[in-house]
């Protein structure tokens, strides 16, 4: 009877043999070990490909939100600018500043060797001009006006000393050639007028009286006409005018003059109301003439003073950026109005006492920015506050470190350091001098928006308006002397855009430009592409990739057209986002599969060497036996 189970055996695709007619040999165990080590390294290098992640790249439309920020990481190295000398700003294409309270970018002033020498210090968006710039710009403007008003004033006074000697050589009643006129000249000239007037004013009190007064006018307007062409010839001659002043008078003496042919063309019908309206015409016209008069000197001097009053309007306008005191700021304003008013009262021909008063006022006002600028030198008592941090054994702060010092002993947190006079005195040295062989290292992260922009590191700020649509304040009147400092010479130690993610290339990491010739323009325009990294185990990451070209010109004096040095870093958002997947190289199926079929196979082939090797001793060993019977 057969046994149970024996029609399923009929289909067991490994029969199996008696252990006893098994045969074990030498060549077969060889084998054996060489197909297991085999297999071995042919089974972890499929896991490790199973295990292998790969990223695949696929390029979409970028359809995400366009109210999402972009994050700009910025670590950028300026070893010869001091920190004091640039401002960062963000605009976008229209002008409109970026930055945001929940930026957070920091400078950190370093030495010569890259060493910091002070803590990080939060960029102030509020400064639109580079503090140390703006203070040396407003000392320069300073300066110029004084250099213009010493001048003016010496001028004046060389000319005054070579007229009285001259005259003096020459004797009372003539006049030397190339000399000003001297001022009993112009007394005389003034009272020539003045008695013309008079005279013409008898007149017409004469003509009033006349019935009629037709054949008056006429002579009149001819006498007139003859005046007119005999003060124009006067005027020409006359060393009393300037050209500016002498075309005015002459042109409203032809205008006279045609109103009288006009008078006298209608003489007929003439009543005393239009004689009396033509005397009062040239009445008017004399007057004029008499308002006209100046001095060469005057002229100068009204020149000088109009190019002041545009230099302390730029005073003016500049120094009400500057970081300064309640009571400084109120002393500064105060003085550069005060210089405006003299300025506007010499332009309106002020003489005498009046003049030398306003030429004073204006010559203390200016001092006073100085002092307010410089800082006054402190007196040999002086005993700083340490605005409520004294101690007994130092009740006096003369240094803002001295201030810092007693706000740690008494474990009080140091705010402002602007609110401190030590430290707004030691900040304004500071700005007057360049600090030499000191660099400064801006990091941090700012947030725009996903359109097109600029990031700039400048002496000014580039905006236009800020973003509540607040117009920003213009430099102007800047020269190649006052950026001639700015070094840009620079370091990019790290310029991403968002978050990192595995694989990123940041191309501008690491780059290094020196301006050989100090001040310079470094301009890089970016490419940027959104992107998505979706890794295999976590949330995705939303980021960007960028390439860039560059840009750079030094700033020379001579250039034809000034431009503001600076390192600028001009974006622009691409319309596109790439995704990038990890995903596994292999599936465990497929694992499994390639697995097995390895396994199988190697077996398969060390079981044909196997059966070759066996043959094939067993040949030769029959051949050998029958060799050793015959």
């Amino acid at each position: 009877m057969a046994p149970s189970g024996g029609s399923i055996m009929a289909f067991d695709a490994f029969p199996k043999t008696l252990d006893d007619l098994k045969e074990r040999t030498l060549g077969g165990a060889a084998v054996s070990v060489a197909a297991t080590i085999l297999i071995a390294v042919l089974f972890v290098s499929e896991f490790r490909q199973y295990r292998l992640i790969e990223t695949v790249d696929k390029l979409d439309v970028d359809v995400s939100s366009t109210h999402a920020k972009i994050a700009i990481n910025l670590d950028i190295t300026l070893p010869a600018l001091p920190c004091s000398e640039f401002v960062v700003d963000a605009v976008d294409a229209s002008g409109v500043q970026q930055m945001r309270l929940t930026d957070a970018l920091s400078k950190l002033r370093i030495d010569r060797h890259g060493v910091p020498i002070d803590v990080p210090k939060a960029v102030d968006w509020a400064h639109t001009v580079a503090p140390a710039f703006r203070h040396r710009k407003v000392l320069s403007l300073l300066e110029s006006v004084t250099g213009s008003l010493r001048e003016t004033l010496g001028e004046i006074d060389a000319d005054v000393e070579v007229e009285e000697a001259a005259q003096a050589h020459a004797g009372d009643g003539e006049h030397v050639e190339g000399v000003p006129h001297t001022h009993d000249e112009h007394l005389a000239y003034r009272r020539m007028l003045a008695h013309r007037a008079m005279a013409l004013q008898h007149k017409l009190d004469a003509v009033s009286s006349i019935a009629q007064p037709t054949a008056a006018l006429s002579d009149f307007a001819h006498m007139s006409r003859e005046e007119i062409r005999d003060i124009k010839a006067r005027i020409d001659e006359s060393r009393l005018y300037s050209a500016q002043q002498a075309e005015h008078v002459s042109a409203n003496l032809d205008a006279m003059e045609r109103n009288l042919l006009k008078l006298q063309a209608g003489a007929e019908g003439a009543s005393v109301s239009n004689l009396q309206e033509a005397l009062k015409i040239r009445l008017d016209i004399l007057a004029d003439n008499l308002r006209g008069f100046v001095s060469p000197s005057d002229i100068d001097r009204r020149d000088s003073y109009s190019d002041m009053a545009l230099l302390v309007h730029r005073v003016l306008n500049s120094t009400r950026l500057l970081e300064l005191g309640d009571d400084e700021r109120s002393a500064v304003l105060d003085a550069a109005e005060t210089m405006q008013q003299s300025l506007d009262e010499l332009k309106a021909g002020a003489s005498g006492t009046a003049r030398a008063r306003a030429e004073r006022a204006l010559s203390r006002s200016v001092e006073l920015v100085r002092e307010a600028l410089e800082g006054a030198p402190l007196p040999a008592d002086y005993c700083g506050s340490c605005y409520g941090a004294e101690r007994e054994a130092s009740p006096c702060c003369n240094t803002c470190d001295e201030v810092k010092a007693a706000y740690r002993a008494k474990r009080w947190g140091v705010l402002d350091e602007a609110q401190y006079e030590q430290c707004r005195r030691e900040a304004k040295l500071h700005h007057a001098t360049q600090a030499e062989g000191e660099g400064c290292n801006v990091f941090g992260s700012i947030e725009v928006h996903p359109s097109s922009g600029m990031l700039h590191l400048a002496p000014a700020s580039t905006a236009q308006h800020t973003a509540s649509g607040a117009a920003l304040p213009a430099l102007d009147g800047v020269r190649h002397a006052d950026v001639a400092h700015f070094n840009a010479s620079h370091t990019i130690n790290r310029l991403s855009f968002g978050d990192d993610f595995p694989g990123q290339l940041n191309p501008l990491d690491g780059v290094v430009r020196i301006s050989p010739h100090g001040p310079g323009v470094a301009r890089y325009f970016i490419k940027v592409v959104p992107t998505t990294y979706l890794p295999l185990r976590g949330q995705e990451v939303r980021s960007n990739q960028f390439a860039s070209t560059e840009h750079f010109r030094s700033v020379r004096e001579d250039d034809r057209l000034f431009q503001m040095p600076g390192v600028h870093f001009s974006y622009d958002i691409t319309p596109l986002r790439v995704r990038l997947e990890e995903r596994r190289g292999r599936t465990f199926v497929s694992f499994f599969v390639r697995c097995a079929a390895t396994i199988g196979g190697v077996f398969t082939v060390a079981g044909m060497i196997d059966k070759i090797l066996y043959s094939s001793s067993r040949l030769l060993t029959h051949k050998l036996n029958i060799g050793k019977a015959s």
